[in-house]
């Protein structure tokens, strides 16, 4: 906590709405996170176009991407447009994924 709260706070002393400024003072938690969908969704995109599943397609991976792209969407008018400084990107990164990792199993079953 003590490595990147500085950065974090000194993004909020400034005000400052710069996305690659809240980009950079992600935590390595953070920062990893954001890697690992990152590579998911590229692995899941090769594998739909691969019609290695007939089960998975290029629809299905249509249909993943607009329902992140509405999650993300509202995210952002939430959190970047009406509330930026009032918790950080960092925290808001981990309480998505939170959210993502405990609510996907759930709805699965």
């Amino acid at each position: 906590y003590s490595e990147y709260y500085p950065s974090i706070q000194n993004l909020v002393e400034h005000q400052i709405r710069s996305p690659w400024k809240h980009i950079q003072s992600l935590s390595i938690l953070s920062s990893k996170l954001l890697k690992n969908v990152f590579a998911v969704l590229v692995v899941l995109l090769v594998y739909s176009l691969a019609s290695i599943d007939s089960n998975f397609t290029w629809e299905n991976m249509i249909v993943l991407l607009l329902t992140l792209g509405q999650a993300f969407f509202i995210e952002y008018l939430v959190h970047w447009k009406w509330n930026l400084f009032d918790l950080s990107f960092d925290s808001v990164v981990k309480y998505f994924a939170c959210g993502f990792f405990l609510t996907t199993p759930s709805a699965v079953v």
